[in-house]
């Protein structure tokens, strides 16, 4: 079973993700050369239990993944979760034209540096809003790349979340012309997070 925060818990962690996320849309803003916003449209862990994506039994379908630890004071991880739909669609907007029809290992190369950049500008946005909430020294280590059969995401993040008890998840759109897609987050800290929002309140 995935476990959430408590209410008022989930509130601020759900506050600094989505302030977090409104200071990301401005990078990437930049970094594809066309306006993107990025809105969160639903948390919490009944949220996990209705995404088709994490609950899904077909074998077939792959999801790609970025797994970001969290190193510093609080210990914790992140997660970004990509369909094979999302994956064609960022495809066009990172690859040259030249390279559209290239090799499949080209494409994975630059496809992968390409979420990468995303993922640390995403999730680097979050971790600050994070740190500097709490006064606490935290950071994002580099994201791994990871692609697994759409049913086995479920239990992959229930055993993540064994480790990591305190779980905020929630689904955002990017909007933008050049890019629009809703890939799934995750995040899931120990208890020092939980100990550490609670002082705030």
């Amino acid at each position: 079973m995935i476990l959430e925060l408590e209410q008022k818990e989930q509130l601020v962690a759900a506050k600094l993700i989505n302030d977090g996320l409104s200071c990301a849309s401005g990078t990437l803003t930049s970094l594809l050369k066309t306006p993107i916003s990025i809105n969160k449209v639903d948390f919490g862990a009944d949220s996990i239990q209705k995404s088709p994506r994490l609950n899904s039994s077909d074998k077939n379908a792959q999801l790609h993944v970025l797994r970001t630890a969290l190193i510093g004071e609080l210990q914790g991880v992140c997660h970004l979760i990509f369909t094979e739909d999302e994956i064609e669609k960022i495809n066009q907007v990172c690859l040259p034209p030249g390279l559209q029809n290239g090799s499949e290992e080209q494409k994975k190369i630059l496809r992968d540096g390409f979420l990468t950049e995303l993922d640390n500008i995403v999730s680097a946005a979050v971790v600050t809003q994070f740190s500097n909430y709490l006064d606490v020294d935290l950071f994002g280590h580099v994201p791994s790349v990871d692609v697994m059969p759409q049913n086995e995401m479920k239990s992959y993040l229930e055993k993540e979340a064994a480790e990591f008890g305190n779980v905020v998840y929630f689904k955002a759109n990017f909007e933008g012309k050049e890019l629009d897609i809703a890939p799934d987050f995750t995040w899931m800290f120990q208890d020092q997070f939980l100990d550490k929002i609670k002082s705030t309140l």
